[in-house]
C-alpha cells in the first residue's frame, strides 16, 4: 500500500485510471441527462383558475399538474407564455389544457387529466330554458376556448357567436342586454361570477353539462416517449393524492371538472389491448366456471341413472322370478288336474 509521499504503483495506475474514467463518464452522462430532460410547458394564462397569471407569474391547475406530473417523470419543468409568432425554444414544447377535438395531425396528447363541460348563463328577463332555445340568439363565448367554439360552430351555432376577452366581460355583455345568454367552462364562469357581486344577482344559469370535454397535455407527434412519461408522471401524482390536492386547490366547492381514471380514457390505441385482455379473461373465468358447474352436473346425474338403472335391475330381476314361481304353480296346478280327470274317466 503505497504512502502520502510514495507514487502510485505501476501495478495500481491501471485500476486507478479505469476508476476515475468510469466517475468522468458517470458525470458526462449526468449533465447529458440533466441537459436533455428540461421541458416546456406552454399556455395563454387566460382562463383562470386552469391558467392564469398570479403577479406576472404563471400559474393554475394546468401548471401545477404539468410540473408535478414532469418531476414525477425525473423531467425538470418549465413554463412558458404563448407568443404569436413565438420561434421554438429548441426545447421540448407541451401545450397545457389541450383537448382532442382541436388537434391537428402534428401534435400527439396524452390521455386526459381531468374533464369538464360548460354552463349557460342568462340575464334574468331572458325566456331561454336550454340550448335548444338559441337558435336566434347572440352567444357570448370566451375567445380563447377553442373546444367550445369548435363545437358550436360543429353544430351550427358558428354565425351567432360574439367573442369576449374574459369571463367578466361576458357577464357584463350579458347584464347590459348587449346579449341575452353566454356560453362558458362551468368551473370559470361560476368562479368569475362569484367575484362580480354587482351584477351577480342579474345573472341566472340555465343549463349546465353543456359540451363536454376533456384536458390534456399535447407535444409534438414524434414525441411519444415524452407522452409517455407524462402519462407515468400523472399516475404518480393520483398515487400520492397530490393531484387530490391541486385539484381541490383550484376547482374546490365549484368544480365542476373531475378527476379521471387515469389511464382509461380516450386513447383507444392504448386502452384497447387492455380491454381486451380484461374480457377475454372474464369471458374464459366465465366459461371455465359454466363448464366445472356443468361437469359437476353431469357427473351427478350419471351417479343418479346408475342408481335408477341398478334399482330397475333389481326389480325386473325380482318380477322376473316372480313370475316363474307363478309359472310353475299353474303348471302344478293343471297337471293336477289332468290326472284326476283320467283316473275319474277310467273309474267309469
Amino acid at each position: 500500500m503505497p504512502t502520502q509521499n510514495q507514487p502510485i504503483s505501476a501495478l495500481h495506475a491501471p485500476r486507478c485510471v479505469s476508476w476515475l474514467l468510469s466517475i468522468g463518464i458517470m458525470v458526462l452522462f449526468a449533465m447529458s441527462a440533466q441537459a436533455g430532460d428540461r421541458v416546456v410547458g406552454v399556455g395563454t394564462f387566460d382562463r383562470p383558475p386552469y391558467q392564469f397569471l398570479d403577479a406576472g407569474k404563471p400559474t393554475g391547475f394546468d401548471v401545477e399538474i404539468f410540473e408535478a406530473a414532469a418531476r414525477a417523470a425525473g423531467l425538470e419543468p418549465e413554463i412558458l407564455v404563448a407568443e404569436s409568432g413565438r420561434t421554438g425554444t429548441g426545447k421540448a414544447e407541451v401545450l397545457l389544457g389541450s383537448a382532442y377535438s382541436v388537434l391537428g395531425s402534428t401534435h400527439i396528447a396524452t390521455l386526459p387529466y381531468s374533464k369538464c363541460d360548460h354552463t349557460l348563463f342568462a340575464n334574468d328577463r331572458s325566456l331561454v330554458r336550454g340550448i335548444e332555445d338559441l337558435r336566434t340568439k347572440q352567444i357570448v363565448v370566451i375567445a380563447s376556448n377553442a373546444t367550445l367554439i369548435d363545437y358550436l360552430k360543429r353544430h351550427g351555432y358558428g354565425d351567432q357567436l360574439t367573442l369576449s376577452s374574459s369571463p367578466a366581460e361576458a357577464f357584463s355583455l350579458v347584464a347590459n342586454d348587449r346579449a341575452e345568454v353566454a356560453l362558458l367552462d362551468t368551473v370559470v364562469g361560476k368562479q368569475a361570477l362569484e367575484k362580480l357581486a354587482e351584477i351577480r344577482s342579474t345573472i341566472r344559469i340555465v343549463e349546465s353539462g353543456i359540451a363536454p370535454s376533456e384536458r390534456t397535455f399535447a407535444t409534438a407527434v414524434n414525441s411519444r416517449d415524452l407522452v409517455e412519461k407524462l402519462e407515468e408522471g400523472l399516475r404518480t401524482t393520483i398515487r400520492t393524492g397530490q393531484y387530490d390536492r391541486t385539484l381541490a386547490k383550484y376547482l374546490g366547492a365549484t368544480a365542476h371538472a373531475s378527476q379521471v381514471t387515469f389511464g382509461s380514457a380516450n386513447s383507444i390505441m392504448t386502452t384497447a389491448p387492455v380491454v381486451f385482455g380484461i374480457f377475454v379473461g372474464v369471458a374464459g373465468l366465465l366459461l371455465a366456471l359454466r363448464f366445472s358447474a356443468f361437469q359437476g352436473r353431469a357427473v351427478n346425474r350419471l351417479k343418479d341413472l346408475e342408481i335408477k338403472l341398478a334399482s330397475e335391475t333389481e326389480a325386473q330381476q325380482e318380477l322376473r322370478l316372480a313370475l316363474a314361481r307363478q309359472q310353475f304353480v299353474i303348471n302344478r296346478m293343471s297337471t293336477s288336474n289332468l290326472v284326476d280327470v283320467i283316473m275319474e274317466a277310467s273309474r267309469k
